[in-house]
């Protein structure tokens, strides 16, 4: 189960990195109540996704950590993003947001 998972967290960060997406559209999306398939959780314990304050709301982000584990994964969509100014040579996100806080927010 575990490649079935790391492959759909590679699918949220890549997803979270194609376009902004809030803390509400990304729950939609990826939160589920299967045991089996925590992929919102796992994502989040690792590291790879967070959530940053922006304005009055919150929009999920990958890391640094889950950018280095797409470039490792999946290093076409990882170049596909850098050449999109999203990701910098050096991996690091070049939005303009501050970082919430640690980790993942579990409730809105």
């Amino acid at each position: 189960m575990t490649d079935t998972v790391d492959n759909l967290i590679l699918d949220l960060v890549e997803w979270v990195e194609r376009q902004e997406r809030t803390y509400r559209e990304t729950m939609d999306a990826w939160r589920t109540s299967c045991p089996r398939l925590p992929v919102w959780e796992d994502a989040c314990d690792r590291g790879f996704v967070e959530g940053t304050a922006v304005n009055a709301g919150v929009v999920v982000r990958a890391t640094p950590a889950g950018l280095a584990f797409l470039k490792e994964n999946r290093p076409g969509a990882y170049e596909e993003l850098k050449g999109r100014a999203i990701v910098s040579s050096d991996g690091h996100d070049q939005r303009p947001f501050a970082p919430f806080g640690s980790g993942c927010i579990l409730a809105p």
